[in-house]
């Protein structure tokens, strides 16, 4: 995204955090890389101000963020193919369930994080939902491996380190766990 901004590479310094709303609210980082449903919502309740900040959204620079989506060993999951499918599995169920009951996984968050303001926790189900219920799960349904988005994240580990995957990205996407996950959990509507 700051490339795309016009950012040189020169004027960016890369700093290792666990803590990433810690480092902003100090002030010890000029700019952050926040999920607008999760580390945005942390930095208000610990004290951030809306003024304080300005959001930017990926999609605006026509870039994504390279963590999203799930990342598995290739050698787990020839090993371990059951633990695997279940795991995608639960999650596709999971997420469906909590589209499906929009109430119930509200209450459910407010139970496991009663810490939260209940209205922080449908501001976060609100912007997931939009992220979710998007792109590759319009066209294809919930859950689906888009290969265009690992594309999208070689892109940008190509234009800000210099890395290039000389072989593509060809077996960095299995699109079989889920093909083989219950149908009714990769709708495409809700």
């Amino acid at each position: 995204m700051l490339h795309k901004a016009g950012v040189a590479s020169g004027d960016i310094e890369f700093v290792p955090t666990k803590d990433t709303v810690q480092l902003l609210l100090d002030g010890e980082v000029s700019c952050a890389q926040m999920t607008t449903y999760n580390e945005y919502f942390e930095f208000l309740e610990r004290g951030g101000r809306l003024t304080d900040v300005l959001c930017l959204s990926a999609r605006d620079w026509d870039a994504d963020l390279i963590k999203d989506g799930i990342i598995a060993r290739k050698d787990w999951l020839e090993a371990d193919p059951a633990r695997a499918q279940a795991a995608v599995n639960s999650l596709l169920e999971g997420w469906t369930r909590a589209l499906d009951n929009a109430n119930d996984a509200i209450e459910l968050c407010a139970k496991i994080r009663p810490d939260v303001d209940k209205r922080f926790h449908w501001m976060q189900f609100n912007e997931i939902r939009k992220l979710i219920v998007n792109g590759a799960t319009l066209s294809h349904g919930l859950g689906f491996p888009d290969s265009r988005h690992v594309l999208q994240a070689a892109k940008a580990v190509s234009d800000l380190h210099g890395r290039e995957f000389k072989d593509g990205i060809d077996g960095f996407v299995a699109v079989n766990f889920w093909r083989s996950a219950d149908p009714s959990f990769r709708r495409s509507r809700w």
